[in-house]
């Protein structure tokens, strides 16, 4: 059964977004699929197209090594982004830089999932994934995401999932999107800890979004277990623009904003 396109939040964030501004909204969580996010033969319920995957605009994928990796613990410091183990696409319409993140690991005990270098099929074979950020503090900007161009015409926003451990000493209990330049939007997961101790996405939804803004990832955790703050990964792709039976729902979401604006300009 082919699930609706749109959420609510999502469409109701087109309307808001009518101003100029871009506006951030939180989609919900996917802690079952990770392991399988280029394989189409397991359905995704947060996938914004018709092909059952995520991350068709962009990915990363931190740290990664050979499925079959037994050796001891793996790490690196430096910009998690340019290191050759860390798998990393991305559309002409965005650019991710590191902003805060210095560090690197991977433990022979770490989850596989699909390797995104392969082609999007029913099955795909695995790898290792890691973890990056920083190992000495436990807050971080992880990185910035800008707008190299507009948006494609077909596209109405984009959806990103920031991949993270959902249980244990590496999980993050705030995740948050932060239009940092263009713009003050933002959104957040607090107490985000979900899941098991393997792979959750938290997904977010960007309408609006022009040239030159610039989005932020910040994450934090509590004060236990290590001291360090981390995530595995992050997915990028293109909303689809509404179905003609949305429009009806945008037109009057506008319509009671504008009244709104009116009623508040005329108090």
């Amino acid at each position: 059964m082919r699930k609706t396109l749109f959420s609510l939040p999502a469409v109701l964030a087109i309307a808001l977004s009518a101003s100029g501004q871009a506006v951030i909204t939180t989609v919900g969580t996917d802690a079952d699929t990770f392991s399988a996010w280029r394989s189409t033969d397991t359905p995704k319920a947060f996938n914004t197209g018709t092909t059952e995957a995520y991350g068709t605009a962009g990915y990363i994928l931190n740290y990664t090594w050979t499925e079959d990796y037994t050796g001891t613990f793996r790490q690196n410091t430096g910009n998690p982004l340019a290191f050759t183990e860390t798998l990393t696409s991305f559309s002409s319409f965005f650019s991710v830089a590191n902003d805060s993140m210095n560090w690197a690991g991977l433990s022979s005990s770490y989850p596989n999932v699909d390797d995104p270098t392969e082609s999007i099929a029913g099955t795909v074979s695995d790898v290792k994934v890691g973890l990056a950020g920083n190992n000495t503090t436990r807050s971080l900007e992880f990185f910035n995401i800008t707008m190299e161009e507009d948006l494609p015409g077909t596209a109405a926003g984009f959806r990103i999932g920031i991949v993270a451990r959902g249980a244990g000493n590496d999980a993050l209990s705030t995740i948050r999107l932060s239009q940092t330049v263009g713009g003050s939007a933002t959104a957040e997961y607090t107490s985000a800890v979900s899941g098991t101790d393997g792979n959750t996405i938290y997904f977010f939804d960007i309408v609006g979004a022009q040239q030159d803004d610039v989005f932020q990832f910040f994450g934090s955790k509590p004060n236990v277990g290590n001291n360090n703050v981390l995530f595995t990964g992050a997915t990028f792709d293109l909303i689809p623009v509404p179905e003609p039976g949305a429009y009806a729902l945008l037109s009057g979401l506008c319509a009671l904003a504008w009244i709104a604006v009116r009623r508040r300009a005329g108090a």
